[in-house]
């Protein structure tokens, strides 16, 4: 009897260490492939509801006639901690120009306008061709503006009048101003 309750513990132990542990990357064990399929539904669930957060703290600021001074200041932080979170663990993600976009546009409104040019200028930079360059740049320019740094203002505009990847309608704007 006492050979069959140690067999049943080693049993019992193996299949625990099978389940706890990483499993084998060749496909010799069935479960595998159903392990990482569930690997890519967690990712998947994690993207969304960091995603989801990046959201909460936008909506929050899109309405922030709503809020006191300390929930503006919450939600920038929330905005951007979160959006760099989202950012760094799901880079290939199609939301990620978004995220940073916002990301940049939070230090704008905090009137941060050094950083929001830097910001802003990477976003340029990454996505030549996303929707929001052309707000990303009016706000360069708006920042400049803001800094009464019109020397940079200038350099800027010819930066992006020379910038092979910015659409030409948006080029002629620049060159307008």
């Amino acid at each position: 009897c006492n050979v069959l309750f140690y067999f049943y513990i080693i049993f019992i132990s193996f299949f625990f260490f099978l389940m706890i542990r990483r499993p084998p990357r060749s496909t010799l064990f069935p479960y595998t492939a159903l392990f990482r399929s569930s690997q890519r539904i967690l990712h998947k669930e994690r993207e969304e509801k960091l995603y989801g957060a990046v959201l909460s703290y936008y909506y929050a600021l899109k309405n922030k006639d709503n809020l006191d001074y300390y929930q503006i200041v919450f939600a920038r932080d929330g905005l951007k901690v979160t959006g760099r979170s989202y950012v760094s663990y799901f880079p290939d993600s199609y939301r990620v120009p978004d995220v940073l976009f916002n990301i940049a546009w939070i230090t704008y409104d905090e009137g941060k306008h050094d950083e929001a040019i830097a910001e802003f200028s990477r976003f340029i930079e990454r996505y030549p061709k996303s929707k929001e360059v052309k707000a990303a740049i009016h706000l360069i320019l708006d920042s400049f503006h803001l800094k009464e740094d019109y020397e940079g203002l200038v350099r800027y505009g010819k930066k992006i009048i020379n910038n092979s990847q910015i659409e030409k309608k948006i080029k002629g704007e620049m060159q307008e101003i």
